[in-house]
């Protein structure tokens, strides 16, 4: 599950560091338009760093209450999960 979830952290993530390449997605994508139809009022670059900004601020408290916990199972996957997520840059922070 979460790796399907970790792609597209890493997409927004990326995205995210170059408002170029996030006008080009955004136009190419109805994902990007705030009520899900083309023609309606698209989500600004600001909008989308602002949104990524909380997702990245909530994995961090998710990861960090993992790290705290007393159960070698959430240590564990945390520890697995951030191996591989190091290599990519959080800008957001």
């Amino acid at each position: 599950m979460f790796g399907q979830q970790s792609n597209t952290i890493f997409w927004a993530t990326a995205v995210q560091a170059d408002e170029e390449v996030f006008s080009k997605e955004a136009l190419s994508s109805v994902c990007f338009s705030q009520n899900g139809k083309p023609a309606t009022k698209r989500t600004t670059y600001q909008d989308f760093r602002r949104l990524n900004v909380k997702w990245q601020q909530k994995l961090a408290r998710r990861f960090i209450s993992c790290l705290e916990s007393e159960e070698y199972v959430q240590t564990r996957n945390a520890l697995l999960i951030l191996n591989k997520v190091v290599k990519v840059s959080w800008t957001a922070f």
